[in-house]
C-alpha cells in the first residue's frame, strides 16, 4: 500500500501548464508543433520553459517558449542557418499566425517577416518587440509579445 501512495504522489506532482500559457501551447500543438513538458528556466527568473518542435514546409522548426502565470513572456523560434530568407520568413509568418500572444499585430508582423531579406532586423508594434537575425547555425526570430520585456516589469491587470 505505501508504494502505491508514493507512486500516486509522484504522478500528482507533475507540473501543469499555467492557465495563461495553456491556450498558446494548445494553439501551437494544433499548428503542428510537439511541445514538451514545462521545466524551470536556467536563471532564477521564476519563468518556465517549453520546447516545441516540428518540420514546417519541410524545414525543421524549434520554438522555445518562456512563460508563467501571467502568460507568454518570450518566444524564440529557430530554423537552420542555411534556410533561404524568404522560406524562413514564411515559416515564421505561419508560426506567428498560430501565436495567440501576437493576434493583435499579426498582419503587420507577417508583412515584416515576408519582406525579410536576411539582414538583421527589429520591429516594435504596440507592446510587442521582435527581432530577426541569421548566422551560420540558425535563423532566429525572438519575440517579446509584451507588455513585459523584463521579468521584473509590472504586470498589467485585465
Amino acid at each position: 500500500m505505501p508504494l502505491i501512495l508514493i507512486a500516486s504522489a509522484i504522478v500528482g506532482c507533475r507540473s501543469a501548464t499555467p492557465a495563461a500559457v495553456a491556450p498558446s501551447i494548445e494553439a501551437w500543438s494544433t499548428f503542428g508543433l510537439s511541445c514538451g513538458e514545462r521545466r524551470a528556466d536556467n536563471v532564477p527568473s521564476g519563468l518556465f520553459q517549453w520546447t516545441c518542435r516540428s518540420d514546417h514546409r519541410g524545414i525543421p522548426l524549434t520554438l522555445l517558449v518562456d512563460g508563467d502565470d501571467h502568460g507568454v513572456f518570450m518566444m524564440t523560434a529557430q530554423v537552420p542557418g542555411g534556410t533561404d530568407p524568404r522560406a524562413a520568413g514564411q515559416v515564421f509568418d505561419d508560426l506567428v499566425g498560430a501565436s495567440l500572444p501576437l493576434t493583435t499585430v499579426r498582419a503587420e508582423v507577417g508583412a515584416w517577416l515576408r519582406a525579410w531579406d536576411g539582414v538583421r532586423s527589429t520591429i516594435s508594434l504596440g507592446d510587442a518587440s521582435l527581432s530577426l537575425e541569421r548566422d551560420r547555425s540558425w535563423v532566429t526570430l525572438a519575440v517579446f509579445p509584451g507588455p513585459r520585456h523584463s521579468v521584473n516589469d509590472p504586470v498589467r491587470g485585465p
